[in-house]
């Protein structure tokens, strides 16, 4: 199976490795001070680099064991549409009582 991005294509997965569409996007005050050339505690934000961020999603490809297509991941993905790892930082969720957005907000925070 060949997924396209609206402006890039994805490179095929190689074993072990976990595709992930974003369905929702963290959006974090710090962030604006990412954007400015500026003293900030953030590290300052490259130009044509995906901005950093939580996101939540769904597995669309697997050769992963640990992951199965339609799993629902709580991830580091940044603003893009998919996100593509070893696994490692994916956290599986259950969306049957809280909605997925939930996930970078109040039910997102987990040691």
């Amino acid at each position: 199976m060949s997924i396209t991005s609206s402006s890039t294509s994805l490179e095929p997965l190689t074993d072990g490795q976990v595709r992930v569409r974003n369905h929702f996007l963290s959006l974090d005050p710090y962030m604006r001070g990412r954007m400015d050339d500026s003293k900030s505690y953030a590290a300052l934000q490259p130009l044509n680099e995906v901005m950093i961020g939580g996101t939540v999603g769904e597995v669309v490809e697997s050769k992963n064991p640990k992951f199965a297509i339609g799993d629902k991941v709580v991830g580091i993905y940044g603003w893009q549409e998919f996100g593509t790892s070893d696994g490692k930082g994916l956290r599986k969720v259950d969306d049957t009582h809280i909605p997925l957005s939930a996930y970078l907000g109040p039910v997102g925070c987990q040691a």
